[in-house]
């Protein structure tokens, strides 16, 4: 009966085989736990990317309401306060983005979306009559600037090339 429970191994050639086929089952298993752990990573840089693309869109949306509604290519005349009848979004519109903006963006981008805010705060002030030039080409000038930075940054993830001023 003892010799029932007990395991001889007569040659070396069948522990080379078990050691070979142990050896081989815990490389197969680490093998898959690290596809496992990359496909994890990669499924959430898709993730985050899309988030991020979503909050691009939106503030691009924003952006390209601004030049559409002001006509920047002709603008009219000016109205009774010297300045040039500018259109900009409302406030509630520019929080929405912000909030995106805020959660999936980067610090420079809600850095500058923050200082962005400042001039739209500004600039929808109800005690003022118009909207000024220089106002409005600040405004333009960060949003411009905010656009490049986030299309650049989503790019570069994508493995594109980088647009610069002059590519426009």
């Amino acid at each position: 009966m003892m010799n029932l429970l007990c395991i001889k191994f007569s040659s070396s050639i069948e522990l080379t085989s078990l050691l070979t086929t142990f050896l081989s089952v815990c490389v197969v298993i680490a093998g898959w736990v690290y596809n496992q752990r990359e496909n994890r990573k990669n499924e959430i840089a898709k993730e985050a990317r899309n988030y991020r693309l979503e909050m691009l869109n939106s503030f691009m949306n924003l952006f390209c309401l601004i030049v559409e509604k002001n006509n920047l290519v002709e603008p009219g005349p000016p109205n009774e306060y010297g300045q040039d009848n500018h259109y900009i979004p409302k406030m509630s519109q520019w929080a929405s983005v912000y909030v995106q903006i805020k959660i999936y963006g980067k610090n420079d981008e809600i850095k500058l979306y923050e200082e962005i805010m400042s001039v739209v705060y500004d600039t929808l002030n109800p005690n003022e009559p118009c909207v000024t030039n220089k106002q409005f080409d600040e405004l333009y000038e960060k949003s411009e600037k905010l656009s490049i930075l986030c299309t650049n940054r989503i790019r570069n993830e994508l493995g594109l090339d980088k647009i610069s001023k002059s590519d426009e």
